[in-house]
């Protein structure tokens, strides 16, 4: 079975990923009218190399921006071609760029909502008492497991630790046990 790879959109090259998201004819005038300049990149053969050398050189809005709008031209791209629904390149670019800047000020007003509160890796335990940390590992069919316990006084000293490897032991609901 053999399958068209012509670009739908330009009906001249071969389509992958960079000609569809980057090269293609049409999609550079996208990449024009949103403000991008794409000279330096537009003969670079693979995504990872287009994506490396961006993350080099724009700022890191502008990165987030660009990777956004790729994935918006994606989108078009495949209602232009499943559901055969063309859109004006102006219009089009306009409403891409509202939706991401609301789309970057939603994620930015929604981060600077909520208090950034550390969590204490350690608590010592009260007075006169002992805090026990205790870990089991297995691997995955191997025979055999590995315990640890960690002994601390309330002001924190260690008082012992202690490690064991068992080999007949296999199951994870029996080390939950002990």
């Amino acid at each position: 079975m053999s399958l068209e790879t012509t670009c739908d959109w330009c009906q001249e090259k071969e389509e992958d990923i960079c000609h569809a998201l980057w090269f293609c004819p049409k999609v550079l005038k996208i990449w024009k009218l949103a403000g991008f300049d794409t000279h330096n990149f537009i003969y670079m053969p693979k995504a990872p190399d287009v994506l490396f050398y961006l993350w080099g050189k724009l700022p890191k809005e502008d990165l987030i921006q660009f990777i956004g709008l790729s994935w918006l031209i994606w989108q078009r791209r495949n209602n232009f071609i499943f559901k055969h629904q063309a859109q004006e390149i102006h219009s089009w670019v306009r409403w891409a760029l509202a939706k991401l800047d609301d789309y970057f000020v939603e994620c930015k007003d929604s981060r600077q909502d909520k208090a950034v509160t550390a969590k204490p890796k350690w608590g010592p335990p009260p007075f006169d008492c002992v805090m026990i940390n205790t870990d089991a590992s297995l691997i995955a069919d191997k025979m055999g497991c590995g315990l640890s316990a960690v002994l601390r006084d309330s002001v924190g000293e260690l008082i012992v630790n202690l490690k064991l490897s068992l080999f007949s032991i296999a199951s994870i609901f029996w080390l939950r046990r002990l």
